[in-house]
């Protein structure tokens, strides 16, 4: 078994300015045995181009594989075409606008060796970006507070492990898995984490190795379809292995009355809202019916009040 690290970087419409910083910090990891894959997602007539990958090339040097294939298939496909064509016993995949602390890898292989650990987690730095790509905000952000992560804690702080960003993963056991699940369409990562745990544990070191970047608006609208079909999935097959299920159906649906209010699609809102006190009528979805409630009626009446346009 060699300690080599595959490093999978999936890239769909990015430019090259993000695309750079990502790759540079790969570059940049004080861990030496890595091979670099850029799986490109981008349709015919999209892919990157010649300057583009010489480029990124120029930045990793010249052990960087470039890999694509026809069409544009998703995310998870690519992750798992990647992992395919790669060559480590451990696999780490990098969205193509994040980026890593030069410490990442390192620290994380130093702490995989268990017989017991399937992936080792961080936590991250959250970076705001608006669309001109200006930082707007910056805060740490960590998905749970303890160091060792077990299935159950999936169920008790949803998404422990975080975006696949995040961890290192034993190949032996992501294949043992079958990898990303290609048919769904959001909840990939919180899906595969539960399926490894399922084997093993995941281990957490409390530092921000990650820059996970967030632009607020992006796609959240056509976004709404997936999010809502993925949690539904995550319900559907997850929820008997939580201690107390109806709870944790409750906050799923929670979640999507409050990203459907957040669209302004009420009906959605409250219907999801509806389905949560059904489940578990505690004071927390009470409260969160409260909260979104008066919110709907307070844009109303400022509606009421809004002079017409001339």
């Amino acid at each position: 078994m060699n300690d080599k690290i595959s490093v999978m970087i999936t890239t769909y419409k990015r430019g090259i300015d993000r695309l750079s910083r990502c790759v540079s910090s790969v570059a940049a990891q004080s861990y030496e045995d890595i091979e670099l894959l850029l799986v490109d997602d981008n349709p015919e007539g999209l892919k990157l181009s010649p300057q583009t990958i010489q480029e990124l090339t120029r930045i990793y040097g010249s052990d960087l594989k470039y890999l694509t294939y026809e069409d544009n298939r998703g995310a998870c496909f690519a992750r798992n075409y990647g992992a395919s064509r790669s060559t480590g016993s451990y696999l780490a995949f990098l969205d193509d606008d994040d980026e890593w602390d030069p410490a990442k890898l390192e620290e994380q292989i130093n702490a995989i060796k268990d017989p017991d650990i399937v992936m080792v987690t961080c936590d991250s730095e959250l970076i705001e970006e608006d669309a001109s790509g200006q930082i707007t905000n910056r805060s740490i952000s960590r998905y749970t507070d303890k160091t060792l992560i077990t299935l159950p804690d999936m169920f008790i702080e949803d998404n422990s492990v975080g975006g696949a960003s995040f961890p290192l993963i034993k190949r032996d056991a992501f294949e043992q898995v079958k990898g990303f699940n290609e048919d769904l369409k959001a909840c990939q990562d919180w899906d595969l984490w539960i399926r490894l745990l399922k084997i093993g544990n995941a281990a957490r070191i409390p530092k921000p190795l990650v820059k996970y970047y967030w632009h607020p608006g992006d796609n959240i609208s056509t976004n709404w379809d997936r999010k809502r079909s993925g949690t539904e999935y995550m319900i559907q097959t997850y929820s008997g292995l939580a201690s107390d299920k109806r709870k944790w159906i409750s906050r799923q649906y929670s979640h999507l009355a409050d990203l459907a209010f957040c669209l302004s699609d009420n009906r959605e809102g409250f219907k999801y809202s509806r389905k949560a006190l059904f489940q578990k009528t505690d004071r927390d979805t009470v409260g969160n019916l409260v909260r979104n409630t008066k919110i709907v009626i307070a844009k109303k009446i400022r509606n009421l009040f809004r002079k017409p346009d001339r």
